[in-house]
């Protein structure tokens, strides 16, 4: 009889469980955003290097086809640091690395973000207008789901702001 009436507690309190699915989520959410952290800080050291390797080289990027084929040869495994993939960590350093409140912030976005924006962007001007764009979209559809209010950090961008603000409220 014992048993069947712990069994017998256990059903009744089984709608208590969602709180350890909502703790694995919330420690797989921090998880992916901590290894996109550790992801950008690394192609932004990368990118640091090469575009350092690049001014100093008389070759200029040519040099970026040379570390390509060491990192093939050296360590076959590693994958996404071939040409291509390295000059795009050189241009994501140099879109950045002159505008130190955007450089605190980079780790706020995944890789592929990143690479949205320096494909559709020229300069700094450019990026920030996509970054304007992109946070009006994610603001409305946050609104849409009901989220009951927004906080925007200006770091002196209140004119970014007070676009999105206009084109959200």
């Amino acid at each position: 009889m014992e048993v069947f009436k712990v069994a017998k507690d256990l059903t009744s309190t089984n709608n208590d469980f969602g709180a350890v699915i909502s703790i694995i989520e919330n420690a797989k959410g921090r998880a992916l955003k901590a290894v996109n952290a550790e992801l950008i800080n690394m192609y932004w050291e990368v990118g640091e290097y090469l575009s350092k390797l690049c001014a100093e080289s008389s070759f200029g990027d040519k040099v970026i086809d040379e570390v390509a084929d060491y990192i093939s040869e050296a360590n076959p495994t590693i994958k996404g640091f071939n040409r291509r993939g390295l000059y795009r960590m050189k241009q994501f350093y140099e879109l950045y690395k002159d505008d130190e409140k955007v450089s605190t912030l980079l780790t706020q976005l995944s890789w592929s973000n990143h690479l949205k924006i320096m494909s559709a962007c020229k300069s700094n001007e450019d990026a920030r207008a996509v970054g304007v764009e992109w946070a009006i979209a994610q603001s409305k559809e946050l609104m849409k789901f009901g989220v009951p209010a927004l906080h925007f950090y200006t770091l002196g961008q209140a004119a970014s702001v007070r676009k999105i603000c206009s084109e959200v409220f």
